[in-house]
C-alpha cells in the first residue's frame, strides 16, 4: 500500500515536474494547460501537430524528437526559447515566418525529417548550430543571413553533388561541418572560404582527388576527414608548407585508393616536414605497396614508372658574375614533375631547371654560396627556373618586402605545366639572392 503510494506520488511529480512520460504512455497531443518551466519534453510519442503553446517565460528548450511531426510548431508566445529539438520527424516544409520570430534560438536540431530546403531566415540572428541531416537535401543551402553566426552545420546523410565556394564564403563564422555520407564527387570543394574552421568532415562520399591548395590557409588547428572516398591522387601538396606554422593540419585519409608513386612524395613530405598530421594513408596502388601505410614507405621506394634518372654529372656554372650556385645534378627526365621531386630529394636544392624540349633537368646547391644565375648546358638557350616549393612561404614573404610585376610568382612550382610559373631568363635567384644567400 505504502509502495503504491509513494509509485503515484513519483509519477505525480515527474509529469509537473519536466512533462515527461513514462513508457507506455504515448500521446497525440501535448496535454494541456502546460506548466511554466525551463525544459518542455515530449520525445517518443505520437504527436503530430502542435496546435498551441500557451505563453511559458522560462521556456528555454523544447523536445519533441521521435514523433511524426508534419510542420514545425508555432513558438509565437515563446519567442525566448533557445533550443529546439524535433528530429525524427515528418516536417517537409517550414514556413520563414515561423523562424523570423526566433531570434534568441541558438541550437535548432531537425536531423531525419523530409526537408529539402531551409530557409535563410534573416531573424535567426543567434542560430549558431544548425542540425540538418538525413533529410532530403540535393544542393547545399545558401546561406547569407545564417552564415553571420552559424558556427556548426550537420548535413550528413543527405544527397549533396557539389559544393561550391561561393557558398561556403557565406559561412563566415563556421567551426565546424558536416557533410559526410553524400554524393561529392571529383576534387576536394573549395573549403578554404572557412580557413577559421578547426573541424571539415566529408568522410564517405565520391571524392577522387585531394588539391593540397584548399587547406594552405586555415588559421586554426584543423582536422580534415576524407575517409572513405576514392582519392588515389593529390594534386598541389607544397602548399602545406603554407599553413600557419603555430596551427598543425591533420588530414584522416583512410580507406581510400591511393596510388603510391612518385606523386605522392609531397605527401609525405608535408607530414614530415610541415606541421601536418597524416592518418591512415593506406596504399592500394601499384600492387607490391597494396596494404602498406604512406608513412612506412621510403622516399626512395615512391617512383613512378620511367623516371629514374639516365646520367648524372656535375657541373659549375660560371658567368663570371657574382658567386654562383652549383649545378650538383644534370639528368634526363620525363616531366618537369620528376625533376621538382629531384629537386626535393637534394636536401639543399632551392632552384631547379627543366627544359621541355629535351627533358634535361638541372638541380641545384645553395651549399656553395650565394645563389645568382647561370645557364647550365651549353647550348646557349637560356634557363627556365623554378622554386622548391618547399621554400614557398620565404618567398610569399620576399615578394612582400619586394614587390614586382611577375605575376606567376604566386603559383610557383603548380605541377600543372600549362600552368606553372615562369620566371623569366634571369631566375628568381639572380633577383633575390642576396636575401636568401
Amino acid at each position: 500500500m505504502e509502495f503504491g503510494r509513494f509509485y503515484l506520488a513519483f509519477r505525480f511529480l515527474l509529469i509537473t515536474s519536466c512533462h515527461c512520460f513514462a513508457s507506455g504512455d504515448i500521446l497525440t497531443q501535448i496535454p494541456h494547460p502546460l506548466t511554466d518551466r525551463e525544459t518542455i519534453n515530449y520525445s517518443d510519442n505520437a504527436i503530430t501537430a502542435v496546435d498551441y503553446l500557451e505563453p511559458m517565460p522560462l521556456l528555454r528548450s523544447f523536445y519533441l524528437n521521435r514523433n511524426g511531426l508534419t510542420e514545425f510548431p508555432d513558438f509565437a508566445n515563446n519567442t525566448g526559447i533557445l533550443r529546439i529539438f524535433l528530429a525524427h520527424n515528418n516536417i517537409a516544409w517550414i514556413p520563414i515566418e515561423l523562424l523570423n520570430i526566433l531570434t534568441k534560438l541558438k541550437i535548432l536540431y531537425l536531423k531525419d525529417n523530409k526537408l529539402s530546403h531551409f530557409p535563410d531566415a534573416p531573424g535567426l540572428v543567434s542560430l549558431t548550430n544548425l542540425a540538418i541531416g538525413r533529410n532530403e537535401f540535393s544542393e547545399f543551402p545558401t546561406f547569407p543571413n545564417l552564415g553571420r553566426s552559424l558556427q556548426i552545420l550537420y548535413m550528413k546523410y543527405n544527397s549533396i553533388s557539389s559544393l561550391s565556394y561561393k557558398k561556403l564564403a557565406y559561412l563566415r563564422r563556421l567551426e565546424k561541418l558536416w557533410v559526410s555520407f553524400n554524393q561529392l564527387e571529383g576534387r576536394l570543394p573549395e573549403i578554404g572560404a572557412i580557413s577559421g574552421a578547426t573541424l571539415v568532415i566529408f568522410k564517405s562520399n565520391v571524392l577522387t582527388e585531394f588539391d593540397g591548395r584548399v587547406v594552405a590557409n586555415f588559421a586554426n588547428n584543423f582536422t580534415l576527414d576524407l575517409g572513405r572516398n576514392r582519392i588515389s591522387g593529390t594534386r598541389n601538396m607544397f602548399y602545406l608548407y603554407d599553413v600557419n606554422r603555430s596551427a598543425t593540419v591533420t588530414i584522416n585519409l583512410d580507406d581510400n585508393v591511393i596510388v603510391c608513386d612518385c606523386h605522392v612524395k609531397w605527401l609525405k613530405q608535408a607530414h614530415e616536414f610541415g606541421n601536418v598530421e597524416i592518418t591512415d594513408a593506406v596504399c592500394e596502388f601499384p600492387a607490391d605497396k597494396r596494404g602498406r601505410n604512406l608513412r612506412t614507405i621510403p622516399m626512395s621506394d615512391l617512383v613512378c614508372d620511367g623516371e629514374q634518372p639516365k646520367s648524372f654529372y656535375a657541373v659549375n656554372v660560371d658567368t663570371g658574375a657574382l658567386p654562383l650556385f652549383r649545378v650538383v645534378r644534370a639528368v634526363e627526365l620525363r616531366s618537369i614533375i620528376s625533376c621538382l621531386l629531384l629537386c626535393h630529394d637534394q636536401g639543399d636544392c632551392l632552384i631547379f631547371a627543366y627544359k621541355d624540349g629535351t627533358g634535361q633537368c638541372a638541380i641545384t646547391s645553395t651549399s656553395f654560396g650565394q645563389v645568382a644565375n647561370s645557364r647550365p648546358w651549353d647550348d646557349g638557350t637560356e634557363v627556365i627556373c623554378y622554386v622548391r616549393p618547399f621554400y614557398f612561404v620565404i618567398l610569399r614573404k620576399i615578394v612582400a618586402l619586394f614587390p614586382f610585376d611577375d605575376s606567376g610568382l604566386r603559383d610557383l612550382g603548380v605541377l600543372d605545366p600549362a600552368s606553372r610559373a615562369i620566371l623569366t631568363y634571369e631566375c628568381l635567384a639572380a633577383r633575390f639572392g642576396h636575401v636568401l644567400g
